[in-house]
């Protein structure tokens, strides 16, 4: 019984929670008067609000439709006059039902019925902002460099300190991976606009404790030059975006991957080198 009248409801309209939602503001908790021996039933939820997904045969619910609902269970179910905690006691009605588009419009609703101070109105705002920038993680998941450092310094720029654990948590994993991309990606100047093909000559190779050449490597082709040619590693080329279609280049005992220009793997910012 302490609790009635703090609980809230956010859903949607695709899977029944519309009339889930007016089961709900039916509810009640019966509460004890102070000093006395009676019980007076006292609303359970103080809100529900459904976002709008769904009408019939599966299209979007129109403003109308949206506006018809919010007028009929408002009716059904009036506003509190003094709800406990609220934000703002100025409020002329708090509502106890909205139907809403998008969490900026909930905000928005919820700051206009009291439930949200106007610092809890922006700092939703801001949230919402910061939730429709690309996602950093993303980024750094499809090994793509450029996306990444605009995705991270996009996420800085919008007021990373007021967002949530997981937010953050996501934020430094994506930054974390910054300096293992830089370190394998491969940055070449601008061809002449008459060449057809790119030849890539491999100096070195370092995949965790192992490296390209080795100690051994250097001392078998001093010795021997067939050594030495079975010393070089695989090369191999391929393309690591999703749904990627284009073909792999690889070439074995040598130092040479030649591939044609313009080479759409080295275009996309995606490919990979082995």
């Amino acid at each position: 019984p302490d609790y009635a009248g703090r609980f809230v409801f956010i859903g949607d309209d695709g899977q029944a929670d519309l009339a889930a939602a007016e089961g709900m503001l039916k509810m009640r908790s019966r509460v004890p008067l102070v000093g006395g021996n009676r019980v007076v039933p006292k609303p359970l939820m103080a809100f529900v609000a459904i976002k709008a997904c769904f009408g019939h045969f599966g299209r979007v619910v129109s403003d109308m439709e949206k506006l018809t609902a919010v007028q009929r269970i408002r009716t059904a179910h009036p506003a509190m006059q003094k709800p406990p905690g609220i934000a703002c006691a100025t409020a002329p009605r708090h509502h106890r039902f909205f139907y809403f588009g998008d969490y900026s419009d909930l905000a928005r609703q919820l700051a206009d019925a009291g439930w949200l101070s106007p610092e809890q109105h922006d700092a939703v705002q801001r949230a919402v902002i910061r939730d429709s920038l690309p996602s950093p993680l993303a980024f750094a998941e499809a090994c793509d460099l450029r996306g990444l450092k605009g995705a991270l310094q996009a996420k800085q720029e919008k007021w990373l300190h007021e967002a949530d654990e997981a937010e953050l948590e996501a934020f430094v994993q994506a930054h974390q991976m910054l300096a293992a991309l830089e370190e394998v990606h491969l940055r070449l100047g601008a061809p002449p606009k008459d060449a057809s093909k790119l030849r890539l000559h491999i100096v070195s190779v370092t995949l965790g404790e192992q490296t390209w050449p080795s100690v051994a490597s250097v001392a078998a082709r001093q010795e021997d030059q067939l050594a030495a040619q079975a010393a070089v590693p695989r090369l191999t080329l391929w393309d690591a975006s999703p749904g990627a279609k284009s073909k792999y280049f690889e070439v074995m005992g040598s130092k040479e991957l030649e591939v044609p220009w313009p080479c759409q793997m080295l275009m996309t910012q995606r490919a990979q080198p082995a």
